[in-house]
């Protein structure tokens, strides 16, 4: 060691070894070791991001607002937990494709909410329109002045069906029979079709069974698969509601318009089809075991197909305005008339062309004549035989055969002191 007098020189030392410094050799060591592991770890993340990958690329990414790492592959990611290289299909927990979407093929815990965009499916759990589909929907009716289409049922093919129970009034007053309901029942054909309105054909059968004056309903056909409801409530209703069910799927609509519903649709008054078994109205009442009609003042009518009065029942009398046949398989077809009184008179009335006639009995006797001046004529096989008898219209008794057995030689001697001025066979 040589130093100057001033302090100032050089000072060489062959070795130094300090506890508190690192050697050069040590530090030597050292940033070689660390070159090494940057060096292999930035192998890694170009091989990550290499064209040997197939296309996987590892980075992170600035956003703008964010920075993130990135991990993308042109076709599928896989996570999976294994020392094995790749793992095994059973290993892989998560996968990704850009065909069937995310796959998580272990357990799933959610912490907070879970949202879906698309349309969830797991097979224990119904979807929307599964459970629309076995379950009774209720949907309001949103009008009382207009058309509504309550909407539109899907039947996708033959002999599916629904029903709906429609709920409502015909006056805001609180009075039970101002209470409408109605069920209206529909089924698909396989192929055959009725007539409908205006003109044309639908492929459906439809009843109606509902309250008295409940209100106009039409059945659109918009396609063989699709049907419209349309309802048009009193004007004084209040809002209701219906249910469906169906074997197919039903769509509300809840859609209002003036006009009335154009298309091919079933006539409204067809709808209805009673069954009157239980049935209890003001007119009506019915069992098992009987039915009864009451008239309104004017009384009862019973009509043809084309609304001709067939018969008709009042207070004072019931009118048949058709022939009567009486049919029976029985050992005695009777007709019988008969005055329960105690007295007066039961009679048949027969009167045409100006003719009138009367049976009677009553009074301590049977009578049969004329209630009009025409006579009466007797006679058997009368379009083979002539008449045998006849009473004129002025009483005489004129007697065109000969009388026979017992009662000729009475006859012969009653007329024996008349005969010379009397006609033959005539008796006053």
């Amino acid at each position: 060691m040589s130093l100057a007098d001033t302090g100032l020189g050089s000072l060489t030392v062959a070795e130094l070894n300090a506890t508190n410094v690192y050697s050069k050799t040590a530090i030597d060591n050292l940033v070689s070791s660390l070159t090494t592991a940057d060096s292999a770890l930035s192998t890694r993340i170009d091989n990550l991001s290499g064209a040997d990958t197939g296309g996987l690329r590892v980075y992170e990414h600035d956003y703008g607002l964010y920075s993130s790492g990135v991990i993308n592959h042109p076709f599928a990611l896989q996570l999976g937990i294994s020392s094995a290289t790749p793992p095994t299909s059973a290993q892989v927990l998560l996968s990704m494709d850009v065909e069937t979407g995310v796959a998580v093929n272990t357990s799933l815990t959610v912490v907070n909410n879970l949202s879906v965009a698309g349309e969830f499916d797991c097979p224990n759990i119904y979807t929307k329109s599964e459970l629309d589909a076995i379950m009774t929907t209720k949907y309001p009716m949103t009008d009382s002045t207009n058309w509504q289409q309550l909407g539109l049922m899907r039947l996708n093919s033959a002999s599916l069906g629904g029903t709906m129970k429609i709920c409502t009034n015909k006056s805001y007053n609180a009075q039970s029979d101002n209470m409408l309901q109605a069920t209206l029942e529909l089924t698909r054909s396989g192929g055959s079709s009725q007539a409908a309105l205006p003109s044309g054909s639908v492929n459906f059968a439809c009843t109606l069974r509902g309250s008295l004056l409940f209100p106009e309903v039409r059945v659109v056909q918009t396609s063989i698969q699709t049907y419209q409801f349309w309802v048009k409530l009193h004007s004084a209703a209040g809002v209701g509601f219906f249910t469906v069910v169906t074997s197919g799927s039903f769509e509300f609509s809840g859609l209002i318009q003036t006009a009335a519903p154009s298309g091919i649709y079933i006539n409204p008054l067809r709808l209805f089809a009673h069954n009157v078994d239980g049935l209890h109205t003001l007119q009506v009442a019915a069992t098992s075991s009987l039915l009864k009609l009451k008239g309104g003042a004017s009384g009862v009518q019973l009509l043809g197909g084309g609304n001709e009065l067939l018969l008709e029942a009042n207070t004072v009398a019931v009118s048949i305005l058709q022939s009567v046949a009486v049919l029976t398989n029985a050992s005695n077809t009777s007709f019988g008339l008969t005055n329960t009184s105690g007295s007066g008179f039961a009679s048949n009335y027969m009167t045409a062309a100006g003719v009138s006639s009367q049976l009677f009995v009553g009074g301590g006797q049977f009578f049969v004549g004329t209630n009009s001046p025409n006579p009466m004529r007797f006679a058997t096989n009368r379009f083979v035989n002539g008449t045998s008898l006849t009473i004129e219209t002025s009483g005489a008794v004129v007697c065109n055969t000969t009388f026979t057995n017992n009662s000729d030689g009475r006859l012969k001697d009653l007329v024996s002191y008349t005969h010379l001025t009397l006609p033959t066979k005539r008796i006053v």
